[in-house]
Order: C-alpha cells, then sequence, then structure tokens
C-alpha cells in the first residue's frame, strides 16, 4: 500500500513513514512547525492544545539506520524508517 502525504495525523495514531512533517495546532496557539518522526512511533499530542494538532508529511527520507550504503558503527539496525517507497 503506498504512503498518502496528503493524509493528516492525530495525536496517537502511527508514523507511517519516517520524515519531516509539518504540524499545525489550533489557531491562537503556536503557528505550524516541522518535526521529524520515525516510523513507527505515535504522533504525540500537544503541551498547549492537547489533541489539536495535526501531522502532514512534508519531506519522508530514510532513517540513517536503515540505510544501506552506510555502514553503522553502532551494530544496530533495525526496522525503523525503511526507504519511503517501500514504507
Amino acid at each position: 500500500m503506498a504512503f498518502d502525504a496528503a493524509k493528516d495525523f492525530k495525536p496517537g495514531e502511527k508514523c507511517e513513514a519516517s520524515g519531516i512533517y509539518l504540524v499545525t495546532h489550533d489557531r491562537n496557539h503556536v503557528p505550524p512547525h516541522e518535526v521529524t518522526i520515525v516510523l513507527g512511533e505515535p504522533f504525540p499530542p500537544c503541551r498547549g492544545c492537547g489533541q489539536q494538532p495535526r501531522f502532514r508529511a512534508a519531506k519522508l527520507a530514510l532513517h540513517i539506520s536503515n540505510d544501506p550504503n552506510l555502514k553503522h558503527l553502532s551494530g544496530r539496525h533495525d526496522s525503523f524508517g525503511q526507504h519511503p517507497a517501500t514504507e
């Protein structure tokens, strides 16, 4: 199943693709801003407006631990952040 980049995620939902997401809060709280979220992590609530934020993918990115071209010095290689084309 292909990732829907136009989908808005709510706090508590799991991230379907690693990358940079635009966070939009309620209108009177804070301006939209970008955050990095890793595949499988839940989108968090806001400390100020609770369950109001919505998260939309701005740029998908491969998590470094899954880049087949890089040597992983820690020996850690997990399933987080597979290449966006395969997520």
